[in-house]
């Protein structure tokens, strides 16, 4: 039996993964007994606030779990492959994740990567270094978030029951200045008293910057804390993921029709089938060619699969 115990934590808001998530759960947690590795799960529902979410769970995980080696984040919405999972475990970095695409249809996927002076990626054996990472697959060891929790502000919140919880703030979704994170560690004392002060007005928030800053969401914010404090993030970019979504398809039906409409009469005139009577062959009547009259007197076209009137279309 191996020593090592992972903790997986998934907010869930409405608490009904998708199909995907449970194929590779069960996947997993098969290939996690076979290695003689132990585990948990904490599914937290209801909740609209991630951040919230993920600092309740990265706070049990502390305190509720102290035999736990590891916590993987795992997001209800995707499917991954068992493998991956044993992967990440395996590997002796602090903080490391796969990166899903984004619920769109064009490509791109939530990760930004961290590049050398030369503008090349940074790399360790097969892992890439990340800037800002997703949190829907991501693995932290207990060190890692131990280090987190001694620089991390605690707030009180009240669960379902009643019962007031000490939380620690680990991450947050929040604004970020476009400067203000460069200015953090400037030495007040190279400052003229103006600038100074104008630099304390805007770390107390009392003036706004005047340019476009930047939303991140917690994941972005968890990755940017633990590469403050000098740690690195790691990104395994070969992990094949499903991330499911719904999607509204929009169309309207007569613009289908007279496309079929309109096809129908190209492939007459690339063969030059001579014009005939609406009552003979190749007339309203006729639809060897492509479909059926249907009984009510529409027409079924094979190459779009539609029936339809086409009355005045």
């Amino acid at each position: 039996m191996s020593d090592r115990f992972v903790l997986f934590g998934i907010p869930s808001f409405r608490g009904e993964p998708v199909r995907e998530y449970h194929v590779s759960m069960s996947e997993t947690q098969t290939l996690l007994t076979q290695a003689g590795i132990r585990y948990s799960m904490t599914m937290l529902a209801g909740d609209p606030y991630l951040s919230k979410c993920r600092n309740r769970i990265l706070s049990s995980f502390l305190t509720d779990f102290p035999q736990a080696t590891d916590l993987f984040f795992l997001d209800d919405d995707i499917g991954w492959p068992a493998e991956a999972v044993l992967r990440l475990l395996d590997l002796p970095h602090d903080v490391v994740c796969g990166v899903y695409p984004k619920k769109q249809d064009s490509l791109s996927f939530p990760v930004t990567l961290e590049l050398d002076a030369n503008g090349d990626v940074i790399r360790d054996g097969n892992l890439v270094s990340g800037a800002l990472i997703p949190t829907g697959f991501l693995r932290i060891k207990r060190r890692a978030l131990e280090k987190l929790a001694m620089v991390s502000p605690k707030y009180e919140e009240t669960d379902a029951f009643g019962k007031t919880l000490v939380q620690w703030s680990f991450v947050e979704a929040k604004y970020v200045d476009p400067d203000m994170e460069a200015l953090k560690d400037t030495d007040l004392s190279q400052l003229s008293r103006e600038d100074a002060i104008a630099h304390l007005r805007r770390a107390l928030g009392l003036t706004i910057h005047p340019g476009i800053g930047q939303w991140w969401g917690e994941d972005y914010w968890f990755s940017h804390r633990w590469r403050g404090m000098g740690g690195k993030v790691w990104v395994d970019p070969e992990i094949a993921f499903t991330h499911r979504g719904s999607k509204a398809w929009a169309a309207t039906f007569g613009d289908s029709v007279r496309a079929t409409v309109a096809a129908r009469k190209a492939d007459a005139a690339k063969t030059k089938v001579p014009g005939r009577t609406a009552d003979g062959p190749g007339g309203a009547g006729d639809h060897s060619d492509a479909g059926a009259a249907d009984a009510d007197g529409g027409v079924q076209d094979q190459r779009v699969g539609v029936v339809a009137k086409t009355d005045g279309l």
